[in-house]
């Protein structure tokens, strides 16, 4: 078997692709530049909304239909929508006590 970039006898296949690979071609070039940047070892499936990274579906959540984040900014999502919440409810506490004051 040659290798699929260079015609060189090919020292083993691609685990993503399959191509046959010489050790100058290895790991291999194409699915190099479209592996998940967080894993990088799955073939990515699209980007982060927030951040850009290439991202696959083990380390990515989806948002809403099309929309992908990668796991490290969801984490980060996550916190600042606990703090939110957070805030809500002391805004609500607050409300809520002004209106008994108003009505006593």
């Amino acid at each position: 078997m040659r290798c699929y970039y260079c015609g060189r006898p090919s020292a083993k296949k691609c685990p993503s692709c399959g191509r046959p690979l010489c050790t100058l071609h290895d790991p291999c070039p194409a699915c190099e530049m479209g592996r998940c940047e967080v894993c990088r070892e799955r073939l990515s499936v699209s980007r982060c909304y927030y951040c850009g990274r290439l991202i696959c579906r083990e380390c990515s959540v989806e948002l809403n239909p099309g929309i992908r984040v990668c796991k490290i900014c969801y984490s980060k999502l996550d916190e600042v929508v606990r703090e939110t919440s957070k805030d809500k409810e002391k805004y609500k506490e607050w409300w809520l006590k002004k209106l008994k004051e108003l009505s006593l």
